[in-house]
């Protein structure tokens, strides 16, 4: 805000019935650097105060994306390789020349200094070098009269009402040729804000009706008695009995009990219940500590389901984003700095996983994104545009 008094924007900008300011963003380079290639959701208004700015400009459809659902869904799907994981060799190779012919026939490069101004549209591919020392600001907004415009109309009505040199009616043109694109990107942006508005409902109803079949699955025999015992469970005795169980009653066993156990455990957990999550929380730790198990609790960890992989990790993101309020009012107060509790934790758990630590995360997130995909198609696919109801 002590900056803010040095800056002036443009005209259009300040005009809050018209236009909507998301955020103004400062960008400074102490050395050379290069960002990912990527788009924004918002209209992006980028201005250099020292040095230089290099932008490569697509428009939309140019760079085949990442899934909507994913937390990377505005960066190229060739840049996610846990993304890429299902595609087939020849799937990915296609991409790959698509991509590489797409760009080369439709990118922009424009090279802005101190003084001067980009317009990046909603939607558009950018990737941005920036010299030494280049100091930036960008400004993120949408036109509070029609949130569907690819264009500002006061951007339009300036260059359409006035002459413009030929490097501006090739922009406008292709502007205009993008509208197509746009469609894409609209959709997937309409998709992804109704996935994020009903993802979590559909997963916690999915995990109730997985837990309701669980009586039914034919579980190894040792523990049965655990699987079959009348409900509603005390999910803190349970985690004494699996502690027990995996201590005492499988020393010499392969994993599959450890991992219908886990299994069992995990689909009993509420995500929406703190003591719940510290419970589970506290069943890794302990378990664990439980040195002479750990290869095989690893082993199990690397067989579970892409339903159990997404809880494990939910049990750590869902206490984390509750405690957080209560965190920083904690450290507001008393003037203090820490990790919060389920990052501490979450870290502990991958490094109790010793040398396959980066094979557990890397099934983990590949589980999360299957179970993600899953839901997309329940929700989106099937539920919208084919009319059908998920099961």
């Amino acid at each position: 805000s002590a900056l803010m008094s040095g800056v002036r924007l443009p005209s259009y900008l300040l005009q809050p019935e018209h236009v909507q300011i998301n955020s103004v963003n400062f960008w400074y380079a102490p050395t050379a650097c290069t960002t990912n290639t990527h788009y924004d959701s918002y209209h992006n208004l980028l201005l250099v105060v020292s040095g230089t700015k290099t932008v490569e400009l697509c428009p939309p459809g140019t760079v085949q994306p990442s899934a909507f659902f994913s937390e990377h869904a505005n960066h190229p799907l060739l840049l996610r390789p846990r993304e890429l994981v299902s595609c087939q060799q020849s799937a990915k190779e296609r991409i790959l020349e698509q991509t590489r012919h797409s760009i080369l026939s439709n990118t922009m490069v424009v090279s802005i200094s101190a003084g001067e101004a980009l317009y990046i549209p909603p939607g558009w591919w950018h990737r941005v070098e920036s010299t030494s020392g280049c100091l930036a600001i960008n400004v993120w907004f949408e036109p509070r009269w029609n949130h569907q415009k690819a264009v500002p109309s006061s951007i339009l009505s300036t260059v359409n009402n006035q002459p413009t040199t030929d490097d501006a009616s090739k922009v406008l043109n292709t502007m205009r040729k993008s509208r197509k694109y746009m469609l894409p990107f609209r959709l997937r942006e309409l998709a992804r804000e109704y996935f994020d508005e009903h993802f979590t409902d559909w997963a916690l109803h999915k995990i109730a009706a997985e837990r309701e079949k669980i009586q039914f699955r034919n579980f190894s025999p040792s523990c049965s008695e655990l699987v079959l015992e009348k409900r509603p469970l005390d999910l803190f005795a349970l985690c004494k009995r699996l502690l027990e169980a995996i201590t005492c009653h499988y020393p010499h066993g392969g994993i599959q009990p450890i991992l219908d156990l886990l299994h069992f455990f995990l689909y009993n957990v509420d995500l929406e219940n703190s003591s719940h999550r510290r419970c589970a929380m506290k069943f890794f730790s302990d378990a664990f500590d439980l040195k002479e198990n750990t290869e095989r609790l690893v082993s199990s960890l690397l067989n579970l389901t892409p339903m159990a992989c997404f809880i494990i990790t939910h049990i750590w993101e869902k206490h984390a984003a509750s405690t957080k309020v209560k965190e920083y009012a904690d450290l507001s107060l008393n003037g203090a700095t820490s990790n919060s509790e389920a990052e501490e934790s979450f870290n502990k758990f991958f490094m109790d996983c010793g040398a396959k630590e980066e094979s557990v995360r890397a099934y983990l997130a590949k589980g999360v994104y299957v179970f993600r995909c899953k839901a997309a198609k329940c929700l989106v696919v099937e539920d919208i545009l084919m009319g059908a109801t998920s099961t």
